[in-house]
């Protein structure tokens, strides 16, 4: 997959608590 898409989950992945 793009880095740019890759980037951007874990970004998200980062700003939602899990």
């Amino acid at each position: 997959m793009p880095e740019d898409f890759k980037q951007a989950l874990d970004t998200i992945r980062y700003a939602i608590p899990s």
